[in-house]
């Protein structure tokens, strides 16, 4: 009685195991912003360059002003995202510079003038249509653009890469 027990505890653990390990992600909504060579004021009131990482909790995230953008992307029909201003995130992480550089769980990574951003004032959605990401679904982030504000630009082979998803980390540079 015991083998079998022991035997159905290790099956499900199996099973489940893979199932559990992508909830985990998914639901770790969060993110790392960085930036080499920040200027930072040592403690004798000189700048050095530093490599900073400011961490952004679930908690974080969603304490910032929530913004919506009704779009359609590459890969989905019209839907109405919901999610900080990513120009939001980078104020509130103190960081200056002239490119984003945005990694992705799947390994991507997409590099973004920060000028493209101020212009087209992308989110950082974690919600389409009332409901939250998931890594399967593009999330736990995914930096939505007006896309249909502006297909001239957004629409274009170059303005479709900087829809990224699965984002867990943006460099500042």
């Amino acid at each position: 009685m015991l083998k079998i027990r022991v035997w159905a505890i290790c099956l499900g653990l199996v099973l489940c195991g893979p199932v559990t390990a992508v909830q985990a992600v998914r639901d770790r909504l969060e993110l790392d912003v960085s930036c080499d060579g920040c200027k930072q004021v040592g403690r004798k009131g000189a700048n050095a360059d530093v490599r900073r990482i400011v961490h952004f909790s679930r908690t974080a995230l969603l304490s910032l002003p929530m913004h919506t953008i009704d779009t359609s992307t590459l890969w989905t029909t019209s839907a109405r995202w919901e999610g900080p201003r990513l120009a939001d995130v980078l104020a509130r992480a103190g960081f200056k510079g002239r490119t984003l550089r945005v990694y992705s769980y799947d390994g991507s990574v997409q590099d973004i003038p920060i000028a493209f951003v101020h212009r087209y004032e992308p989110i950082l959605a974690y919600r389409e249509n009332g409901v939250e990401l998931s890594l399967r679904n593009f999330g736990p982030l995914f930096l939505i653009f007006p896309r249909d504000q502006h297909p001239d630009v957004l629409a274009s082979e170059v303005g479709s890469r900087r829809f990224v998803y699965q984002i867990k980390h943006i460099e500042v540079r």
